[in-house]
């Protein structure tokens, strides 16, 4: 049954893999190799009343068996392997798809299979050992990567319609003493001919397996390696690279080993097992929930600390023309330069005092090294990342550290973050620095000009998707600026809006960030004085592999950086 599944799988990696790797010209394979892994976790349901359209029956000793990927702590194995050769040298690769779902129906006392039906998640696929970076390739050609060619490439895969690839069979042939056809690359002393219908990409196939299957009691375990040919499918190459050649048959392998007392088919543990992740659920929900009432309750703690250092420090009025207009900060990393930052004047308005609010976003020049602990000994980086004072590093392949670092905005940063780092701040340089308040950063905002109404005037303080700079290189990225580049506002502040959106706090249980960002299109999402975009783990991190998904960066959005303020003195 395995062997079916691979035979599904390995038809979608020869057919995506390899293909992918031969898209494009020379330029594109740092952008095939750049891309990592992918390892989708769901679950393929699996209804056991009914197999290929089998209903087992108890009464003759029927036994059934759910399928699941040993990549999930199942009993089924499926792998693929295939190779290319370039510039006369060959490389070899394999890769095993890691969620996949079905049944087998077989009756013991008879050692005789009855059904098979292998589901296969198209999107789960993961490195199996080879060195060759085919798996990138597969994220490119299953997912497709940015726009359609010659910039990026479409999907080969019609994911969203077809999802899934199938392999049903009811037909189970004993092979004969004298049966005498070949099959390339079939198992020695194979035993039955696996037959049945295989769904991929709305195309169905027939197949013909043959496997070695072996009954010991209750248990039955099936064997098969066989090829299947790219072309039969009528997935070829685009655009090969010259003098590349990419096989066009896949070698499979594939097994599985059915105990009808291992726990998939038994209901009893089936039960348990669902009523125990609906605990977690709710587990999950309560502690979120929690979560949420100690952050709201810090925030809450922190505002009566600003709002009783104002009031201490208050006296008569503040008159704002005995303020300097502006004054410079610094921060300096162990062996590099000192890196200044400007504070500019905001004058206040209503119940909002007199600030100083930075002249510039936070740049990666100021932020990396914080981050990854480029000033302290890797005790205490570690020591506090367990106090949530220092990130870890961001996921492999985000697209962040992409877009480009020195004096572009540091971006994708959470607010338990953005919060964190000014503390940093505040300790390196003597005085207290902030994330603005949502009252503070509309008074900068409204005080400084608003939102241009004319689109030309609007683009010459801001970077959008409309006017964002496009990095046609691999991995085909659209940049921020670097800080400054465009006008600054009247208040003499740049980026407002565009470029990076920026973290505000007072804004209850709601973590938002203000005044738009890069990869903000105008024509389908207006930017005005009101915008904003609520964090929710769930969207902005949607895609992070880890679990717990981090608390300190935010994989899916990740235009969202920091502006710090000081109160004056």
């Amino acid at each position: 049954m395995k062997t079916i599944l691979v035979g599904a799988v390995i038809v979608l990696a020869l057919l995506a893999g390899v293909g992918g790797l031969v898209v494009g010209g020379l330029a594109y394979k740092t952008a095939f190799e750049s891309q990592a892994v992918t390892t989708v976790n769901e679950t393929v349901e699996t209804d056991l009343s009914e197999v290929a359209g089998y209903t087992p029956d108890a009464a003759t000793g029927d036994k059934v068996v759910a399928l699941k990927s040993e990549m999930q702590g199942g009993n089924t194995r499926l792998i693929w392997e295939t190779g290319k050769v370039q510039a006369g040298s060959r490389k070899d690769f394999d890769g095993t798809w890691t969620s996949l779902g079905g049944a087998i129906v077989y009756n013991p006392e008879a050692k005789a299979l009855k059904a098979l039906e292998v589901v296969i998640l198209i999107k789960s696929f993961n490195k199996y050992g080879s060195e060759h970076p085919a798996p990138g390739g597969l994220i490119t050609t299953v997912l497709g990567i940015g726009t359609p060619p010659p910039t990026g490439f479409d999907p080969w895969f019609n994911t969203t319609e077809y999802p899934e690839a199938v392999f049903s069979a009811t037909e189970f042939i004993v092979k004969a003493d004298d049966v005498t056809t070949e099959y390339e690359n079939a198992l020695e002393g194979w035993t039955h001919l696996i037959k049945g219908s295989f769904d991929l990409n709305g195309t169905t196939s027939e197949l013909a397996i043959p496997a070695v299957v072996m009954f010991d009691g209750d248990i039955v375990t099936i064997d098969t390696a066989f090829t299947i040919s790219r072309e039969a499918y009528g997935v070829v190459p685009k655009n090969p690279l010259p003098g590349s050649v990419v096989d066009d048959i896949v070698e499979l392998a594939a097994s599985v080993k059915a105990e009808p007392d291992a726990g998939l088919a038994i209901g009893a543990l089936a039960a348990m097992v669902s009523e125990n992740a609906a605990k977690n659920v709710a587990l999950e929900e309560e502690l979120e929930g929690l979560k949420t009432q100690l952050a709201l309750a810090n925030e809450q703690v922190a505002k009566l600390e600003r709002d009783v250092a104002k009031g201490l420090s208050a006296g008569p009025a503040v008159d704002v023309s005995s303020l300097p207009k502006a004054f410079t900060a610094q921060v300096q990393y162990p062996g590099k330069e000192p890196i200044p930052f400007e504070m500019v004047l905001v004058p206040g308005e209503g119940d909002v005092g007199p600030f100083y609010m930075a002249k510039h976003e936070v740049t990666w020049e100021m932020f990396y090294n914080w981050a990854y602990g480029a000033d302290i000994d890797a005790d205490t980086y570690a020591d506090l990342q367990k106090k949530n004072l220092r990130p870890s590093p961001l996921y492999e392949d985000c697209d962040q550290l992409k877009l480009g670092l020195g004096k572009r905005p540091a971006v994708s940063m959470s607010r338990v973050s953005a919060e964190a780092f000014a503390k940093w701040v505040s300790e390196q340089t003597g005085r207290s620095f902030r994330i603005p308040t949502d009252a503070e950063w509309q008074t900068a905002l409204r005080l400084g000009g608003g939102v241009p109404a004319d689109r030309e005037e609007l683009f010459k303080q801001a970077v959008f998707l409309n006017n964002a700079e496009e990095q046609m290189d691999p991995p085909f990225l659209w940049l921020t600026d670097e800080v400054g580049t465009k006008q600054a506002n009247a208040l003499g502040i740049h980026d407002m809006l565009g470029n990076a959106a920026e973290w505000v706090v007072d804004t209850g249980a709601d973590r938002i960030v203000r005044g738009g960002h890069f990869m903000q299109d105008l024509d389908e999402e207006a930017i005005t004085a009101d915008w904003k975009s609520v964090a929710s783990q769930a969207v902005w991190n949607e895609t992070y592999p880890q679990e717990p998904k981090s608390r300190f960066w935010y994989r899916d959005h990740y235009y969202q950086g920091i502006r710090l303020v000081a109160d004056v003195e």
